[in-house]
Parts: structure tokens; sequence; C-alpha cells
């Protein structure tokens, strides 16, 4: 089953006046600029359900005003306050970094659900993101970075899958 990457961007604060907008407050996690997107996820009942954005803001305190197409009304959107707003990364730079928050302490899974470790830290080297993950016997163990090998992104539960090469993790060793 595929699984979509996302980035959690924060969570609905308020509405605003009557037309259906929202300001999303951003996770602590997250600094710098939007990257262009058409939609959004907003989970609802635990699941991401995909929106498509009208109208985005973000401003100097870090704060987001968005509305949704087809949603023009308090009514419409106030079911909305509280939830979570995740970005797909599809398309847009990894989950990691200044932009989008740091992965230190989550938990890496390999695509056939074994518990690889924790990462401890993330390794920027020229042309190649690394990360520096304390294995399940206490081995640290290297994994490149990269948006190819990474299946989905839990911010909430603290969870990274990943596509990791035959032979990767025996390297390491």
């Amino acid at each position: 089953m595929a699984r979509t990457s996302t980035i959690l961007l924060g969570k609905i604060a308020k509405i605003n006046g009557f037309e259906g907008t929202v300001t999303v407050r951003t996770d602590r996690n997250f600094s710098g600029k939007i990257p262009e997107t058409e939609s959004v996820f907003l989970v609802i009942d635990g699941r991401p359900v995909p929106f498509f954005i009208e109208y985005i803001e973000q401003f100097a305190d870090g704060s987001i005003r968005m509305k949704f197409e087809d949603y023009d009304s308090y009514e419409k959107v106030k079911e909305f306050s509280g939830c979570s707003v995740l970005l797909s990364s599809t398309g847009t730079d990894l989950p990691v970094g200044s932009e989008t928050g740091d992965l230190t302490g989550f938990t890496v899974i390999s695509e056939n659900d074994k518990h690889i470790g924790i990462i401890r830290e993330l390794i920027s080297n020229p042309g190649q993101l690394m990360l520096r993950v304390s294995g399940s016997d206490g081995r640290d163990i290297l994994l490149p970075l990269h948006e190819d090998l990474i299946i989905s992104v839990d911010p909430g539960n603290k969870e990274i899958i990943l596509t990791i090469p035959d032979g990767l993790i025996g390297l390491n060793n």
C-alpha cells in the first residue's frame, strides 16, 4: 500500500470572520516559508482529508491564514477548529531542517515494519543528508535521507518509515 509523506504544518487555532478563513498556528518545529502548494490535509477523525487551498498568507509571527475552496462560510469551517494541518512532501523539500522541523527522536521503521532505531542526529554532508540512528543493539547506523527513500512521516507518533536498500545496515556494523 502506498503511503503519502506528510509534514505537520500546525493546528487550526481559530476561524476568522464569516467567509470561512482559518488561522493556523504553526507547529513549533516548523519554521521558514511554506512551499507552494495547491492543497493540504486536515486530520479529521484521525484520518488525513485533502482540501484545496483558495487563499494562503503567512505572517511574520509564524501564523498562517488560509481559505479552502468551496468552504465560504463560518458554518462550513467551524468543525475544523483544532484540526492538525499537514503538507504533502511530494514535490517539496525533504521534511527536515529549518523549514519543517527536527527529526531527532523519531523512530526509524523499515518498509517491512522492522524497527531500526531512534534518530539521534541529522548530518549534512555535501550533496547528501544522513541520519545517525541509534540501533536497537546500541550501535550507530548511518542512513541516507532522500525523498525517494521516505515512505511516510508521522509527526504525531514521531515515526519515519524508510525504504532501506539491501545490505545498507550491515555496512554500518
